[in-house]
């Protein structure tokens, strides 16, 4: 069994999370994966799924300072910060008919910014494919504000910490003029290509795979993987009902929760939708 002592940092959390693609049958772990997350191509054949860690992307020259400055003002001592040269997604999953770049957080948190520059640096490095962006987390649902404000450097919009996402990436994307944020129906595109899940999901994706009683290595592999999720917190809450998660998308699994301990009981998963987890490191 996989042993840690100490904290587990996002990047090992993602290595042993992710690293299990490389070594496990697509239907085990990669189609599951994507079902729960609604993916818009889970029937589309590709050729073999090559995944890389950490690779770097070249920024365009002309965009540099747009990336490392998007709001007006300095710093706090007074200066713009350097040219950002390169972006590094966590994870790329690259197929012959579609890319996936993958930015894990460990907790809640969202950085709306880094999602942008992944976003557009996907879009135009991968033009001739459709390319998304998976945000994994330990939230509860899927984030609704994008925790930065205020007023974008090009286009001079106000950006409010309560905008969504969805939001933020648009509004730099027109700074930039970039085609799919100058879309009628940009901001639902925007949606269906920008996924998420919290990472209790691999925990419930585990359990269902145990259930078919694979192979002794395979399930070694299940084993270690839902053993470290416990170790840092990362577990589905199973009072919350599956078939309400589009109630917690919308910020009413509170009212749910005391309603759950209202009646006396615990709310059992089901098999149609990703789990809902807080981890203990979550403020």
């Amino acid at each position: 069994m996989l042993v840690y002592k100490g904290d587990f940092n996002e990047d090992m959390l993602t290595a042993c999370t992710f690293g299990l693609l490389k070594y496990l049958p697509p239907e085990m772990l990669l189609n599951p994966l994507l079902k729960v997350i609604s993916f818009p191509e889970m029937d589309v054949q590709y050729s073999k799924l090559d995944i890389k860690f950490w690779a770097s992307y070249e920024v365009p020259t002309e965009w540099q300072n747009y990336f490392a400055n998007p709001f007006e003002g300095k710093d706090f001592e007074g200066k713009e910060k350097p040219p950002k040269a390169t972006i590094i997604p966590d994870v790329v999953l690259e197929s012959d008919r579609w890319v996936i770049f993958i930015e894990a957080e460990k907790g809640h948190k969202i950085e709306a910014e880094q999602l942008f520059q992944q976003y557009a640096i996907g879009c135009r490095e991968f033009e001739n494919r459709n390319f998304y962006l998976l945000l994994v987390n330990g939230a509860l649902s899927r984030p609704q504000r994008c925790e930065m404000s205020g007023k974008l450097k090009e286009t001079g919009t106000e950006i409010d910490r309560d905008d969504s996402p969805e939001k933020y990436i648009l509004e730099r994307g027109k700074g930039l003029s970039l085609d799919w944020a100058a879309l009628k129906d940009a901001k639902e595109n925007l949606k269906k290509t920008l996924l998420w899940c919290n990472w209790a999901v691999f925990y419930e994706l585990s359990e269902n795979a145990l259930k078919e009683k694979p192979d002794a290595h395979i399930s070694n592999l299940f084993e270690d993987l839902k053993a470290l999720l416990e170790r840092v917190g990362e577990t589905p809450i199973k009072w919350l009902k599956r078939r309400n998660y589009q109630l917690v998308q919308k910020g009413a699994w509170f009212m749910m929760f005391f309603k759950s301990l209202a009646a006396g009981y615990w709310l059992p998963a089901t098999d149609s939708c990703p789990p809902i987890t807080r981890s203990p490191n979550a403020h």
